[in-house]
């Protein structure tokens, strides 16, 4: 069984995999474990990759995030897992059976209570309403930490909303910040979920995800905290004439779980739906990284080093702490199958 869900998982996500251990300085046997932990898929043949995520504009239910910042770029895996499932009742038993075989892989015992009680506030204990799952999963390739990232329920966005809002309530000992970005958004916007991000309860985060929706008239106050020209130097860089569709973008916050601080906030760009090109994805990494004084990921931003493993940049994301440090996320995805280990890569 073990043998056949690594062939099934290399044949989806292999040069993805071998990119992300080679930037991390990791094998790709860990790489690939993880991976596997991630996405618990079931044992199948290979003749065709797995196309039933909405991760990925193919359906390839995998990214490795790359996150360029002052110090040491931040790696990890993000998986949507079970995304094989042929019902949303396994797909959403095998997705909670992924968190926990997650936990146990990077000995996170103590983040087990902080995501219980995320999925206990927000998820009800209906599968059949997640049809593209109720889950999606992240670890860390260069340190310690995981991530757990869901969202109510399909219904009207004032339902979403008030969940929302409740959810916030109960995790945050301290919720007042949360609660008045959403109350300031909820008329206007799309909420996407809920997420908690950390290696320690004490110093984990909790995060919302917003889309801007068809009322939407006034900037959200998130976008204060970015610099004018960095942010119009983004919008411009990556997006081409003829305006932005709303589902081109995702905002998200972070708040300290303990505080209940708003110590983050985020960009994240769809390049599909945004009509970006690849050329322009790479030209504003260039341009960007030395321009925030970033530290340069050597020579893994390159379209070079996408051409081997055979795998693209997703979605570009800006982000900005309560300290003024900005960082640039850039999201990897394999758009075609391919072997695991690429000529020249060493297993």
């Amino acid at each position: 069984m073990a043998a056949l869900l690594k062939s099934c998982t290399e044949h989806s996500c292999g040069g993805l995999i071998a990119a992300a251990a080679q930037v991390s300085g990791n094998s790709t046997s860990f790489a690939r474990r993880l991976a596997e932990v991630l996405l618990n898929e079931l044992a199948r043949g290979t003749s065709s990759p797995i196309k039933a995520s909405d991760l990925n504009v193919n359906g390839s239910p995998l990214q490795f995030l790359l996150s360029v910042r002052a110090g040491f770029p931040a790696m990890r895996l993000i998986a949507d897992p079970a995304s094989d499932a042929t019902n949303p009742s396994d797909r959403s038993r095998r997705s909670f059976e992924a968190l926990d075989n997650l936990i146990v892989f990077k000995r996170a015992s103590s983040m087990r209570a902080v995501v219980q009680a995320l999925v206990d506030s927000i998820v009800p204990l209906a599968p059949h309403r997640y049809p593209t799952g109720t889950l999606r999963l992240a670890a860390s390739l260069n340190g310690p930490g995981l991530a757990v990232y869901t969202s109510p329920p399909p219904a009207s966005e004032t339902v979403r909303w008030s969940a929302t809002r409740a959810a916030a309530q109960d995790l945050l000992p301290h919720p007042s910040a949360a609660l008045a970005l959403i109350d300031s958004l909820a008329s206007s916007c799309s909420v996407f979920g809920l997420g908690i991000e950390g290696a320690e309860p004490h110093s984990s985060r909790l995060k919302l995800y917003w889309r801007l929706g068809p009322d939407w008239h006034t900037q959200p106050k998130s976008l204060e905290w970015f610099d004018p020209v960095i942010l119009d130097g983004f919008f411009a860089a990556l997006v081409p004439s003829g305006g932005l569709p709303r589902n081109a973008v995702t905002f998200s916050a972070g708040f300290h779980m303990v505080s209940g601080e708003l110590i983050d906030c985020k960009i994240d760009l769809c390049l599909n739906a945004a009509r970006s090109s690849q050329q322009d994805a790479f030209a504003y990494a260039r341009q960007s990284i030395p321009c925030h004084g970033l530290q340069n990921p050597a020579q893994s931003l390159t379209p070079g080093f996408f051409a081997q493993h055979g795998i693209a940049i997703a979605c570009l994301g800006l982000g900005r702490s309560s300290f003024g440090e900005h960082r640039l996320n850039v999201y990897w995805y394999q758009p075609v199958a391919r072997p695991l280990v690429p000529h020249g890569v060493s297993a």
